[in-house]
């Protein structure tokens, strides 16, 4: 990003972190009035068992507000992926892929007035890079029925029935095949334009399977 243009960073400090946390809570708690079952009342934070091994990415404004995060977990990282996630049906993915390639995006949040624009691009596509030159191949999210035309327009795709997630309510676990180019350009997706697709080995046989 250029001087004077929102940027977005991996919290990395115990402070940048705590900042993710609090914001949350405004978001989820105070302003959606949701109870996650998680989230700490008396500090006034959110966070979950996800968040140890997590990247958490910052978005901010011109002015370095917090205005947007998003978490990205590796599923080689996680203690059991599968009842981790439950009751998402985690097997068949970890049939088809090594665990190594799978990630698991989260905790997508914006400020009301950054709602609508291109903060969920700039998150993603910071969030995208990170991935593709980790290794990964797949990457699982699963949101509200009001959201998913947008995972879709970022080529995200459905890839079973929705689920009932304790605070989140009924959600839509979708999936994205990082190399699978053909899709990108299906759904228009801003990913596309990411300059690290232009050295990957691209996979749209396979993506196209999913």
């Amino acid at each position: 990003m250029s001087a004077g243009s929102p940027s977005v960073s991996l919290a990395t400090s115990p402070a940048e972190r705590e900042e993710i946390y609090r914001f949350r809570y405004q978001i989820y708690v105070e302003e959606m009035g949701k109870s996650p079952p998680e989230a700490d009342h008396r500090c006034r934070l959110f966070r979950d068992s996800f968040d140890g091994d997590s990247r958490l990415y910052a978005l901010r404004d011109v002015d370095g507000a917090l205005v947007g995060t998003l978490r990205l977990n590796r599923l080689c990282e996680l203690d059991c992926p599968d009842e981790a996630l439950k009751p998402i049906p985690m097997q068949p993915l970890l049939n088809h892929a090594p665990i190594e390639t799978l990630s698991y995006t989260s905790r997508l949040m914006l400020r009301r007035d950054w709602r609508g624009g291109g903060g969920v691009a700039l998150l993603f596509n910071r969030c995208f890079g990170d991935a593709l030159q980790s290794g990964v191949r797949f990457d699982l999210c699963h949101a509200n029925p009001g959201l998913v035309e947008l995972y879709e327009q970022l080529g995200y795709r459905r890839f079973t029935c929705g689920v009932s997630l304790a605070g989140a309510g009924y959600q839509v676990p979708m999936l994205l095949a990082l190399r699978y180019r053909e899709y990108f350009r299906r759904s228009r997706s801003p990913l596309l334009r990411h300059p690290l697709l232009k050295t990957c080995e691209f996979e749209d046989r396979k993506g196209d399977g999913h």
